[in-house]
């Protein structure tokens, strides 16, 4: 099988949320938002029509995907100095379409671990990888390392970046990023979840 990593565009876009619905139904922060399975799969799904096809675009965010023989297996989303950091009234109104279609009140922790885990980004300049997905049948296999590897050049070439850095509420994925030249630099209570902030200088 022949792994290849490219930018995607917005022709990728839906097939990105099927991804990143797939992935994150059993995250942590999803599992205790919503912890029946059916709703979670649901609002999971909200979330990430939101951010891929509205926040990725109106905030000038990127995206890389890995491909697998042609087939879109995995996403990246990640953020770069120069993307634009100005919520907009567009956005303001595709929140409260997903509040809506949500109706269900548990949607608010999304919203303010985004918040909480905002405050813990480091104050130089940096990449931030905001969003990774593998679909589960392809994942184990170093998709996930090879997207966020992707980056590191276009990082390098930036005239005033430190570094890349992330966020997560999944110990798993903790050890992996360690293993990629990641450090902890903050652990953060949520609610019953500990997060963990991670800077890689590059």
């Amino acid at each position: 099988m022949n792994f290849s990593i490219k930018t995607l565009n917005s022709g990728y876009y839906e097939t990105a949320v099927k991804i990143f619905t797939k992935a994150f139904v059993s995250d942590p922060l999803h599992l205790f938002a919503f912890p029946e399975e059916k709703e979670r799969e649901r609002i999971t799904k909200l979330v990430y029509e939101l951010v891929i096809l509205y926040i990725v675009p109106e905030m000038d965010l990127k995206m890389h995907g890995a491909f697998a023989d042609d087939k879109l297996t995995g996403a990246l989303i990640y953020t770069t100095p120069e993307s634009n950091h100005n919520w907009s009234d567009k956005l303001d109104y595709a929140v409260n379409e997903m509040r809506r279609k949500a109706n269900n009140e548990r949607i608010k922790f999304i919203g303010e671990y985004a918040m909480t885990s905002g405050k813990f980004r480091p104050e130089v300049p940096h990449f931030y990888l905001n969003e990774l997905a593998v679909i589960p049948e392809m994942q184990g296999r170093g998709i996930g390392p090879k997207l966020m590897l992707s980056v590191e050049p276009e990082c390098l070439k930036h005239p005033t970046t430190k570094g890349t850095a992330l966020d997560t509420t999944n110990i798993r994925n903790v050890n992996l990023y360690k293993r990629l030249g990641y450090e902890v630099v903050q652990e953060f209570e949520f609610y019953e979840l500990t997060g963990y902030s991670m800077f890689k200088s590059i």
